[in-house]
């Protein structure tokens, strides 16, 4: 097994770890009734995140050697046109979620700010995770043509897409939910890994990956009941029906993904034959 492949077995280990390690420290260390309170659960989820991203950003820079493209190149364009079905998204979620108002913004305040960090941790932490280290060893390991970056892309998503079967630890009932979540957390990881690919920056990724959830829980912060509305302690499973719904929701994510890649494969044949007729 060469150097490349080595980094890809460590990388999933890393994230197989990490996944282990928060499952014990939860059972051990946090609270049951942390669970049910919005403001407790998003703290101890805020924690986390912090201390994901720290680790994996060392690990992926200092430990596995992997170059993580972070700032302001290409930011604009990574989020409003890579990003364009995600952005389109983001609005569709925002009006679907919808709850009426039970509060005032003042009252609410607090809560949308710590909703607004705490998703966008989510989105950093895993965008490192999945984007930054994963997509990198992947296309360490393929290559950088256009075989390789398709593989990269998908193995990618697909890790992203499985690491989601661990829900069925907390909800051991809810099997057609569980494999509808990885099946279109797979099709989002396609978009945002095109998305990383083409900007070479973390950041359009990670404020579309946080935007995302944000709007999905948004409106829960305007309830006179945050926490009622919050732990909804589901046993009932998915209808198939729904569930093919929402899959096929989240296939604009895998078609704006794959559409991106020909098109810029395409592109880049034809300068090469223009070039070499030349």
């Amino acid at each position: 097994m060469n150097n490349k492949n080595v980094k890809v077995v460590v990388a999933i280990i890393l994230i197989a770890v990490n996944i282990l390690f928060w499952n014990i420290v939860d059972r051990l260390l946090i609270k049951v009734e942390w669970g049910k309170d919005y403001l407790a659960d998003s703290i101890v989820t805020l924690v986390h995140n912090i201390f994901g991203i720290v680790v994996f950003l060392l690990l992926t820079i200092k430990i596995l050697k992997i170059k993580v493209g972070f700032g302001k190149k290409n930011l604009v364009r990574g989020i409003f046109w890579y990003g364009l079905v995600m952005c389109i998204a983001i609005v569709v979620n925002l009006i679907i979620a919808y709850h009426k108002p039970e509060t005032g913004f003042s009252e609410a305040f607090p809560y949308v700010v710590l909703t607004i960090f705490t998703n966008l941790s989510i989105g950093i932490v895993e965008e490192v995770m999945y984007r930054g280290m994963i997509f990198g060893v992947f296309r360490e390991s393929f290559g950088e043509d256009k075989k390789g970056i398709y593989k990269s892309v998908f193995a990618s998503a697909l890790v992203f897409g499985v690491v989601h079967i661990v829900n069925l630890i907390i909800y051991p009932t809810l099997i057609v939910s569980t494999v509808t979540q990885v099946i279109y957390a797979t099709n989002i990881g396609v978009l945002l890994a095109v998305i990383y690919y083409r900007s070479d920056n973390l950041l359009p990724g990670v404020i579309l990956h946080g935007l995302l959830d944000f709007v999905s829980s948004i409106w829960i912060c305007f309830a006179s009941d945050i926490n009622e509305l919050y732990h909804v302690d589901s046993t009932s499973d998915m209808n198939i029906v729904f569930a093919l719904v929402a899959i096929g929701m989240t296939s604009p994510f895998l078609i704006s993904g794959l559409w991106q890649l020909r098109k810029l494969f395409n592109k880049q044949q034809s300068v090469g034959n223009e070039v070499s007729d030349t």
